[in-house]
């Protein structure tokens, strides 16, 4: 397949409320829109998506790499995909470029062979994805609020961001418990705020919530390795995982035993590699957004779908955190679970007004 020029769309939409992650609240999600022009007319989506919390340099960082490998593009005429873009030109972009480029390539060739996307990323074994619900209320009584509106729409598996302070912490979880139910996941997300001996002391208080895992307790790798030796509430790793070899690491030291796995932040085909070296060291692997628009979901979503059985619920269930979107569905759950698009590649299509509404720069 032949990918001939791409066109990049700067776009800006704001979170329904300020999320927090860490000790970071984010208001808005930036990103850019990539197009990928190949052969007969096809057009394939990708999106760059740098972390919530990177600033407004990163995005220009990462802007004016995606501009120059277009120029590069243009100079040349055409780039033979299969479907990935030669690794010369990929090379000296971030993660995030290389995701986005990646899906639209992937996009791209899909729609040329007339398959989903998710067949060009292994063996596709499901059509929807099981997912998680988002608690993000800080106050116990809109978090309970919350979690009895997710479950009675069909939720059965929960996630709470936490905090530093315990005490408040310890109250949400017991009104969300509470409201729940005894037979709803909980999972909680701390992005890494606690050190070792923090972080060991929460989850121990919080494990009679019948937590299913901790995301992320702790920053380094080292101190994750602890905090799994010392509590029996299973680790979840998340920002430890940058590659196949990161994987091997957290195996061999006993740090986590399920993966988190981001197509956008660390590329599809990345996110493939980890997906086969997790489940060859007998870890389990959950895929999630980056909280990016559909399109980073739909990607996700077809990566998802190629998980072995029995698949734990993803974290896609996150386009409704914004005020809008770039395509005419936008990918939202239903009772609990994700349709995967159906048709060729990534299976959406834009929004034009959409993409005018919230482009920026």
């Amino acid at each position: 397949m032949r990918l001939h020029r791409i066109n990049c769309t700067p776009f800006r939409i704001p979170f329904r409320r300020p999320l927090r992650i860490g000790d970071a609240v984010v208001t808005a999600r930036a990103g850019l829109l990539l197009e990928a022009h190949g052969e007969d007319g096809l057009v394939g989506l990708g999106e760059v998506a740098p972390h919530p919390t990177a600033g407004e340099q990163t995005l220009h960082q990462v802007e004016s790499g995606i501009a120059q490998l277009a120029e590069a593009l243009d100079k040349r005429g055409f780039v033979e995909v299969d479907p990935w873009l030669p690794e010369a030109l990929l090379r000296p972009l971030p993660p995030e470029s290389r995701a986005g480029l990646e899906t639209a390539c992937c996009d791209l060739a899909a729609q040329a062979g007339d398959v989903g996307l998710g067949t060009l990323l292994g063996t596709p074994i499901r059509d929807a994805i099981p997912v998680n619900a988002i608690i993000d209320e800080l106050e116990p009584a809109a978090a309970a609020a919350a979690a009895s509106e997710r479950v009675t729409e069909g939720f059965t598996c929960l996630k709470l961001k936490v905090g530093r302070d315990l005490a408040r912490e310890t109250a949400r979880l017991t009104a969300v418990r509470d409201a729940a139910g005894a037979a709803v996941r909980i999972r909680i997300d701390a992005n890494g705020i606690w050190s070792a001996g923090e972080a060991i002391v929460a989850l121990r208080q919080l494990a009679a919530y019948g937590i299913e895992y901790v995301e992320q307790p702790v920053r380094e790798m080292a101190d994750l390795a602890r905090v799994a030796e010392a509590v029996e509430m299973p680790v979840a790793a998340d920002e430890c995982v940058t590659d196949a070899e990161s994987v091997l690491k957290l195996a061999a030291m006993k740090a986590a035993d399920i993966i988190v796995v981001k197509p956008a932040l660390l590329g599809l085909r990345a996110a493939t590699e980890i997906i086969r070296t997790a489940g060859s060291c007998g870890l389990k692997a959950v895929v999630t957004s980056a909280l990016d628009t559909s399109i980073g979901i739909a990607a996700a979503a077809h990566l998802a779908a190629t998980l072995p059985e029995p698949i734990l619920p993803c974290g896609l269930a996150t386009a409704w955190l914004l005020q809008g979107d770039v395509v005419r569905q936008p990918l939202v759950p239903r009772r609990g679970w994700l349709r995967i698009p159906g048709g060729a590649g990534l299976g959406l299509s834009l929004d034009p007004e959409a993409v005018r509404r919230w482009r920026c720069g």
